[in-house]
């Protein structure tokens, strides 16, 4: 299927055949635990033969940034039923053209947004991958030497004002989805044969429970000592407390204040 992006450029889309179920969608906020959420949910559906389409990782491969397609409706035509969608890290503005989601079980992951944001600083400044795009890789390298330049609390402040409308998006859409199933990072990260077992149930993906308990076991990875240099550096709670200086996490907790108080942070 083609589709157009917002820089005027046509893109070819195959996506596999489609399964005769639903179509369900797996959201995780950046740095809230979205890649292990995006391997637990490929997981169970390859135990089930169920397609997956990551529009995401489609877009970011091929280097093109999210904002020439996030907001084109171009892309609703990709969404369709017999497909499981994962990879996002927000909520694309074209779903807000895309009734389908409304009438179908959707998954959002979400964290402490002030731990995510730390967590989002050591991501760009040392683990994330960089795209396989020439022309991106070198953007993205250029951007990875300046945010080493900077002081983490100055990137975590202005990340934290870029990135608010994205939570604020997802409390106006996919938390007020009644077929929405909401997982807090902190309760799960520990415990993922809950995170498993709930998306399993949740999806209705039919995967039996020895399967779930081998999927739960591959992705329980709980690092000794936090490591910069890797993907997983630390997955313990309150890390902001440690890394951020109290005005900025006074800042912070008042931009943040109704993402906050609605998940219990």
């Amino acid at each position: 299927m083609r589709v157009s992006l917002k820089n005027e450029t046509w893109v070819e889309i195959a996506l596999p055949p489609p399964s005769e179920h639903p179509a369900i969608f797996a959201f995780g906020m950046h740095k809230c635990g979205s890649t292990l959420l995006n391997r637990v949910v490929l997981s169970l559906c390859r135990c089930v033969n169920r397609p997956t389409v990551s529009l995401p990782n489609i877009f970011f491969h091929q280097g093109f940034a999210d904002e020439v397609w996030v907001d084109q409706q171009s892309m609703v035509p990709l969404i369709q039923d017999g497909y499981c969608y994962c990879g996002f890290r927000y909520y694309p503005v074209f779903f807000d053209h895309c009734g389908l989601i409304w009438n179908r079980k959707n998954i959002l992951l979400v964290r402490d947004p002030r731990d995510a944001i730390v967590s989002m600083y050591y991501s760009v400044a040392y683990s994330h991958v960089s795209p396989d795009d020439e022309k991106a890789k070198k953007e993205f390298a250029d951007r990875r030497a300046d945010v080493r330049q900077q002081e983490i609390n100055q990137f975590c402040l202005e990340y934290a004002q870029e990135w608010i409308h994205q939570w604020n998006r997802v409390l106006n859409t996919l938390v007020k989805n009644e077929h929405t199933l909401i997982f807090r990072y902190e309760d799960v990260v520990f415990d993922k044969i809950r995170l498993v077992s709930d998306i399993n149930d949740h999806l209705e993906l039919g995967v039996d429970r020895e399967l779930q308990h081998k999927i739960a076991q591959r992705y329980d990875i709980i690092p000794e000592k936090e490591d910069k240099s890797k993907h997983i550096r630390f997955v313990k709670p309150g890390n902001h407390k440690d890394r951020l200086k109290p005005e900025t996490i006074d800042k912070i907790n008042e931009l943040y204040a109704p993402v906050l108080s609605h998940f219990d942070y």
